[in-house]
């Protein structure tokens, strides 16, 4: 049976509409993205009573809040506004079509009754520095924590490291947690591995080797089949 997890912190693979990966600077010069319409169709593994807060950048907030809904969370509040400051203590400028972002929001949504917070001293706004791409200050994990408190079930989306008290899900990471999009990651990864000059490596287990094969066309060889839906057939 799949734990089901009480509070669910995730920071999505966004697609972003821009060409900025052409100089190194989009999302997809740094990791796998994944389409919105991909993710909604996730059966994420919450409790009936949970909360979710969500990563999302402004020029997103449009499918931040799609994906929620899609996820089975009604839309409250946004949690976090991080504003990135620099080593030297002065605000990032960022990039931008109208005004230059410096900030990104997380948002927070509940499912059922959600999860009553136990810590009622956590701030919104907070100014922290910037690490590598997309990746988040471990405060606002921590601050998630004391939030909900210590007992609760806790599972992180899309993490980059393991992180104690957290199960963890993703791409970077050695998963504590199961869910049943993993075919499609693994697709994903595959199609991002093949651009890099080491080429392609990715390995199936049993299970989606079998889900696989339900899409084989007739007369279909599974190699074909394995092509075709990592994307690669002509």
């Amino acid at each position: 049976m799949t734990k089901k997890y009480q509070v669910i912190y995730a920071d999505p693979p966004w697609v972003y509409k821009d060409k900025s990966k052409s100089h190194g600077g989009g999302a997809e010069s740094h990791y796998v993205c994944t389409p919105t319409s991909e993710m909604c169709k996730w059966d994420i593994p919450a409790e009936k009573d949970a909360v979710l807060l969500m990563w999302c950048t402004y020029p997103m907030l449009e499918e931040g809040l799609k994906l929620m809904a899609a996820w089975g969370f009604k839309f409250k509040t946004v949690a976090f506004t991080w504003v990135k400051k620099n080593k030297d203590g002065s605000v990032y400028m960022g990039m931008g079509r109208h005004t230059r972002g410096n900030a990104e929001i997380c948002l927070l949504g509940t499912r059922g009754k959600g999860v009553p917070r136990e810590h009622c001293g956590i701030y919104n706004t907070q100014l922290h520095g910037r690490g590598r791409h997309s990746e988040k200050p471990d405060s606002f994990r921590k601050d998630i924590v004391r939030l909900y408190g210590l007992d609760k079930t806790r599972l992180e989306m899309f993490a980059r490291k393991q992180s104690e008290g957290w199960d963890v899900w993703g791409n970077e990471v050695e998963c504590a947690a199961e869910l049943p999009s993993a075919v499609s990651q693994k697709r994903a990864q595959a199609r991002y591995d093949a651009k890099r000059p080491t080429g392609m490596l990715v390995r199936f287990e049993e299970a989606e080797l079998r889900e696989l094969d339900s899409q084989r066309k007739e007369g279909e060889s599974r190699p074909a089949a394995v092509k075709r839906l990592l994307g690669f057939a002509p």
